[in-house]
């Protein structure tokens, strides 16, 4: 995951961000049920989150690495198995950090609305990230943000053009890559990264100093969206 070790030159300025009291994992507050359209997914480099699209499609962030071909939907806690479903193929977009996760079988899960337009208003960031010690968790949570704005020229080369100021306890860390974001009842992106001002031995992001989110919009993601889309329906 992208880490930056100084502030960046911000040009735009968000407001309604005020600091939240947490205790919670450090993506956000504790979310007690099952969603269709987030997942937790295995990868050779540790968790990820996922994005379902559509009966047959879900997607994640390429950089999380080789997945386990079995993605886990409907998780609330770590206590709740959630339902698995095989992934029969993977294909890697080359010029965005997403892949596609074409399943074998339809999840029967409710299919979210997709949505290219971003509106200035409340969004929510959902995933199954670290906790501020790093231990990873199948817990699922959900951060409530303000006024996603575009990013800043250095923070958008490679994820996405949809940025969001944060603070340690509403925020996204390791994990919540592949996430997805949510307006009005529909998806309008895909979390990618984020940006602290520290880092730990490995390198990764620091839990607790995160201050910039990134995302890939819908907008982002299309015309290769919609094709794979039509990729993962056995019955176009």
């Amino acid at each position: 995951m992208a880490v930056i070790g100084s502030v960046l030159a911000l040009t735009w300025i968000v407001t309604g961000l005020a600091p939240q009291q947490s205790s919670q994992a450090a993506q956000g507050a504790r979310w007690p049920y099952g969603v269709s359209y987030a997942g937790v997914l295995k990868t050779n480099s540790g968790q990820c989150s996922v994005t379902v699209i559509s009966e047959y499609l879900a997607i994640t962030a390429a950089h999380c690495g080789s997945v386990n071909p079995q993605l886990k939907l409907q998780v609330a806690v770590a206590t709740t198995p959630g339902h698995d479903y095989a992934v029969k193929s993977i294909v890697k977009n080359r010029d965005l950090d997403v892949e596609a996760l074409i399943l074998k079988e339809r999840t029967g899960l409710p299919v979210p609305t997709l949505e290219t337009t971003v509106a200035r208003n409340v969004f929510y960031l959902w995933g199954y990230g670290q906790d501020w010690s790093g231990k990873p968790t199948n817990q699922l949570t959900r951060a409530e943000f303000s006024l996603p704005q575009l990013c800043p020229t250095d923070a958008s080369a490679d994820g996405g053009s949809l940025c969001w100021q944060t603070n340690a306890t509403n925020s996204s860390c390791i994990g919540d890559s592949g996430g997805p974001i949510t307006q009005d009842g529909a998806i309008i992106g895909m979390e990618t990264a984020v940006f602290s001002h520290s880092q730990d031995q490995e390198g990764k992001p620091n839990c607790s100093d995160v201050y910039l989110a990134r995302a890939l919009t819908i907008k982002d993601m299309q015309p290769w969206l919609d094709q794979m889309i039509l990729d993962a329906n056995p019955f176009p």
